[in-house]
Protein backbone atom coordinates (compact mmCIF):
# COMPACT_ATOMS: atom_id res chain seq x y z
CA UNK A 1 0.00 0.00 0.00
CA UNK A 2 1.67 3.34 -0.73
CA UNK A 3 2.28 5.81 1.95
CA UNK A 4 0.85 9.47 1.01
CA UNK A 5 3.28 11.55 1.56
CA UNK A 6 2.77 15.61 1.16
CA UNK A 7 6.59 15.88 0.13
CA UNK A 8 7.38 18.17 -2.54
CA UNK A 9 10.88 18.08 -4.69
CA UNK A 10 12.81 20.80 -2.72
CA UNK A 11 12.02 19.47 1.07
CA UNK A 12 14.62 18.04 3.01
CA UNK A 13 15.46 14.51 3.57
CA UNK A 14 14.40 15.27 7.40
CA UNK A 15 10.69 16.64 5.83
CA UNK A 16 10.30 13.30 3.95
CA UNK A 17 10.83 11.40 6.66
CA UNK A 18 8.81 12.87 9.09
CA UNK A 19 6.19 12.45 6.85
CA UNK A 20 6.21 8.93 6.21
CA UNK A 21 6.52 8.46 9.96
CA UNK A 22 3.19 10.96 10.37
CA UNK A 23 1.15 9.40 7.94
CA UNK A 24 1.43 5.63 9.20
CA UNK A 25 0.47 4.05 11.97
CA UNK A 26 3.40 2.38 13.14
CA UNK A 27 5.12 5.81 12.37
CA UNK A 28 2.90 8.29 14.32
CA UNK A 29 2.97 5.03 17.03
CA UNK A 30 7.07 5.95 16.85
CA UNK A 31 6.46 9.73 17.26
CA UNK A 32 4.65 9.30 20.27
CA UNK A 33 6.87 6.58 22.17
CA UNK A 34 9.86 9.00 21.23
CA UNK A 35 7.91 12.27 22.45
CA UNK A 36 7.36 10.66 25.60
CA UNK A 37 10.75 9.44 25.97
CA UNK A 38 11.96 12.89 26.04
CA UNK A 39 9.74 14.44 28.35
CA UNK A 40 10.86 12.00 30.71
CA UNK A 41 14.74 13.07 30.19
CA UNK A 42 15.39 9.75 29.07
CA UNK A 43 16.66 10.60 25.57
CA UNK A 44 17.73 13.76 24.10
CA UNK A 45 16.42 15.30 20.68
CA UNK A 46 18.42 13.70 17.53
CA UNK A 47 18.59 16.05 14.45
CA UNK A 48 18.16 14.43 11.26
CA UNK A 49 20.03 16.65 9.00
CA UNK A 50 20.70 17.06 4.92
CA UNK A 51 22.78 15.39 2.62
CA UNK A 52 25.14 17.46 0.33
CA UNK A 53 27.33 15.87 -1.70
CA UNK A 54 29.68 17.42 -4.61
CA UNK A 55 31.22 15.45 -7.96
CA UNK A 56 34.68 16.06 -9.14
CA UNK A 57 34.13 18.65 -12.22
CA UNK A 58 37.77 17.39 -14.03
CA UNK A 59 40.23 14.83 -13.29
CA UNK A 60 43.11 15.67 -11.20
CA UNK A 61 47.18 14.75 -11.68
CA UNK A 62 48.99 13.98 -8.59
CA UNK A 63 52.77 13.86 -8.30
CA UNK A 64 53.49 16.16 -5.49
CA UNK A 65 53.66 15.66 -1.58
CA UNK A 66 52.08 19.47 -1.62
CA UNK A 67 48.19 18.49 -1.03
CA UNK A 68 46.25 19.94 -4.26
CA UNK A 69 42.71 20.33 -4.37
CA UNK A 70 40.10 17.70 -6.19
CA UNK A 71 38.51 19.73 -8.60
CA UNK A 72 34.56 20.16 -7.56
CA UNK A 73 35.28 18.03 -4.17
CA UNK A 74 33.88 21.16 -2.06
CA UNK A 75 30.92 21.34 -0.02
CA UNK A 76 29.78 23.94 2.14
CA UNK A 77 27.29 23.25 5.07
CA UNK A 78 26.09 24.68 8.22
CA UNK A 79 26.95 23.74 11.56
CA UNK A 80 23.79 24.57 14.61
CA UNK A 81 25.65 23.59 17.70
CA UNK A 82 28.83 22.25 19.00
CA UNK A 83 26.98 18.54 18.83
CA UNK A 84 26.06 18.71 15.88
CA UNK A 85 27.98 15.44 13.79
CA UNK A 86 29.41 15.37 10.00
CA UNK A 87 29.31 12.27 8.38
CA UNK A 88 31.87 12.90 5.41
CA UNK A 89 32.55 10.52 2.90
CA UNK A 90 35.46 10.66 0.24
CA UNK A 91 35.00 8.60 -2.82
CA UNK A 92 37.69 8.83 -5.54
CA UNK A 93 38.50 6.48 -8.50
CA UNK A 94 42.50 6.38 -8.44
CA UNK A 95 44.35 4.88 -11.16
CA UNK A 96 48.30 5.19 -10.63
CA UNK A 97 51.00 4.99 -13.11
CA UNK A 98 52.70 2.89 -11.92
CA UNK A 99 55.28 2.83 -8.83
CA UNK A 100 55.62 2.01 -5.22
CA UNK A 101 54.18 5.19 -3.69
CA UNK A 102 50.61 5.90 -2.20
CA UNK A 103 48.30 8.12 -3.17
CA UNK A 104 46.74 9.98 0.44
CA UNK A 105 43.47 11.85 0.17
CA UNK A 106 42.69 14.29 3.41
CA UNK A 107 39.82 16.95 4.49
CA UNK A 108 40.97 20.36 4.89
CA UNK A 109 38.33 22.15 6.56
CA UNK A 110 38.22 25.92 6.29
CA UNK A 111 41.08 26.58 4.94
CA UNK A 112 42.96 25.36 8.21
CA UNK A 113 45.11 21.97 8.92
CA UNK A 114 43.57 18.35 7.39
CA UNK A 115 41.22 17.25 10.20
CA UNK A 116 40.90 14.85 11.13
CA UNK A 117 43.40 12.08 11.73
CA UNK A 118 42.98 9.60 8.84
CA UNK A 119 43.72 9.30 5.06
CA UNK A 120 42.06 8.01 2.12
CA UNK A 121 45.25 6.01 1.32
CA UNK A 122 45.74 3.93 -2.03
CA UNK A 123 48.87 1.98 -2.45
CA UNK A 124 49.40 1.81 -6.19
CA UNK A 125 51.30 -1.83 -6.36
CA UNK A 126 52.62 -1.07 -9.75
CA UNK A 127 49.04 -1.23 -10.87
CA UNK A 128 47.63 0.71 -13.46
CA UNK A 129 43.87 0.12 -13.58
CA UNK A 130 41.08 2.43 -11.89
CA UNK A 131 40.53 1.23 -8.02
CA UNK A 132 37.46 2.93 -6.40
CA UNK A 133 38.55 4.10 -2.88
CA UNK A 134 36.33 5.06 -0.33
CA UNK A 135 36.95 6.90 3.66
CA UNK A 136 34.44 7.86 6.25
CA UNK A 137 35.30 10.33 8.38
CA UNK A 138 32.59 11.28 12.09
CA UNK A 139 33.54 15.38 12.48
CA UNK A 140 32.10 17.21 15.74
CA UNK A 141 32.76 20.37 17.79
CA UNK A 142 32.89 22.63 14.73
CA UNK A 143 31.57 25.97 16.23
CA UNK A 144 28.14 27.06 15.09
CA UNK A 145 28.14 28.50 11.61
CA UNK A 146 28.71 28.15 7.87
CA UNK A 147 31.76 25.15 7.27
CA UNK A 148 33.33 24.25 3.65
CA UNK A 149 35.27 21.28 3.40
CA UNK A 150 37.42 20.46 0.39
CA UNK A 151 39.37 17.00 -0.44
CA UNK A 152 42.69 17.11 -1.37
CA UNK A 153 45.43 14.56 -2.66
CA UNK A 154 48.73 14.56 -2.84
CA UNK A 155 51.43 11.23 -2.98
CA UNK A 156 53.79 10.24 0.01
CA UNK A 157 56.65 10.41 -2.30
CA UNK A 158 57.86 11.68 -5.52
CA UNK A 159 58.32 8.50 -7.11
CA UNK A 160 54.89 8.52 -8.82
CA UNK A 161 52.38 9.71 -9.74
CA UNK A 162 48.13 9.43 -9.59
CA UNK A 163 45.40 10.35 -11.64
CA UNK A 164 41.97 11.09 -9.65
CA UNK A 165 39.17 10.77 -11.83
CA UNK A 166 36.40 12.77 -12.45
CA UNK A 167 33.90 10.27 -13.70
CA UNK A 168 32.70 8.97 -10.14
CA UNK A 169 34.85 10.77 -7.51
CA UNK A 170 32.11 12.52 -5.00
CA UNK A 171 32.52 14.30 -1.64
CA UNK A 172 29.25 13.81 0.80
CA UNK A 173 28.26 15.73 3.92
CA UNK A 174 25.54 14.38 6.51
CA UNK A 175 24.91 16.35 8.63
CA UNK A 176 22.73 15.89 12.34
CA UNK A 177 23.16 15.68 16.39
CA UNK A 178 23.39 13.06 18.57
CA UNK A 179 21.36 13.56 22.04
Amino acid sequence: MPIPLNWKNGDSLNDALYGILENTPFGRGLLKAADAAAARGLIGAAKVGALTVAASTSDLSVSTTTATDIPGLSVTFTSESLSDVFTVTLSADIQSAGGTSAFVGKLNVDSGASIPAGSLVFTSAALTRICPITKRWYITNLAPGTHTIKATGAVNTVNNSFIVSSVNSTLSVFTGSVP
